[in-house]
């Protein structure tokens, strides 16, 4: 497989037969300039949760809101517009928070900016709660006012839309395809993220942390086209398979088919956000 042309935010110790406990099959990276300060200072690094350091579980609000914005400080000017960033634990999905907000104070006077989020989990608990993969999307829209979309986590894989206001509405999956053109025809720019469970499996393995979701991989990527190729500012993909998950670490056949799900998906934001695929 080629080199892709994003940068991997690694947030584990390299350690385990493979580089890293999360499967990359052929495909490699650019250098990870986030890895020291994140994994040193500012996250711990437990596979299952990626909490930040230093915040006792009794942490108010106010509290993880300034530590949060400590850390945004670190991502000042790093993030470039029309880049693809590579989590690879989508436990870690909340790292998607610190690329939106740096990229969102680059917007246009008036500008509104959408979030679509491909993943079969809400992603938007309170935002004064805990600051996790499960609440990210609640703390992103509050701090810079925009509106959420999630594609997977409605009924039978259907459609979420939560506005600015926390308006929040359910669309059946059928309705799909008309919601989404509804949703980014009344915004300027769109940043789009993609939790790889989302998709699923003939085999009863888990492709990431987390179950298998509900939508097959030529959906998404139909999906994925009918975007507004010319708003999308930015977009990151979350979760590979880690390798000592059910077995899977004994099936590179199967890891690989995973990885290959991976890479078209990037190809495919590479084409939309019209830059090079490949280093």
């Amino acid at each position: 497989m080629p080199k892709i042309n994003g940068t991997y935010v690694s947030l584990h110790k390299q350690t385990g037969r493979f580089p890293y406990p999360y499967y990359k099959g052929g495909l490699e990276f650019k250098n990870n300039e986030y890895y020291d300060f994140l994994i040193k200072n500012y996250f711990d690094d437990s596979p299952e949760s990626y909490e930040i350091k230093g915040l006792a579980k009794t942490a108010g609000p106010n509290e993880i809101k300034e530590y949060i914005a400590e850390i945004e400080t670190k991502f000042k000017d790093k993030i470039p517009e029309k880049s693809l960033m590579f989590t690879e634990s989508n436990s870690a999905h909340h790292m998607t928070y610190f690329y939106v907000k740096e990229l969102a104070g680059r917007l246009g006077e008036g500008e509104k900016l959408l979030i679509i989020n491909f993943d079969q989990h809400k992603d938007y608990g309170s935002p004064n709660g805990k600051f996790f993969c499960g609440s990210w999307g609640s703390y992103i829209s509050s701090a810079i006012g925009c509106d959420y979309v999630v594609v997977g986590a409605g009924k039978n894989g259907g459609i979420i839309s939560i506005k600015s206001d926390g308006t929040e509405r359910e669309y059946p999956v059928e309705e799909l395809d008309n919601c989404l053109r509804e949703r980014h025809s009344d915004c300027e720019k769109i940043y789009v993220t993609v939790d790889m469970d989302i998709l699923t499996n003939s085999i009863s393995l888990k492709r990431t942390n987390w179950g298998r979701g509900k939508m097959p991989p030529l959906c998404l990527r139909n999906i994925l086209e009918t975007l507004p190729a010319e708003k999308i500012i930015s977009a990151d993909i979350t979760g590979f398979p880690p390798v000592n998950s059910q077995k899977l670490d004994n099936n590179l056949e199967l890891l690989n088919s995973y990885v290959d799900d991976i890479r078209v998906i990037a190809e495919l934001l590479y084409s939309l956000m019209g830059i090079a695929p490949y280093v």
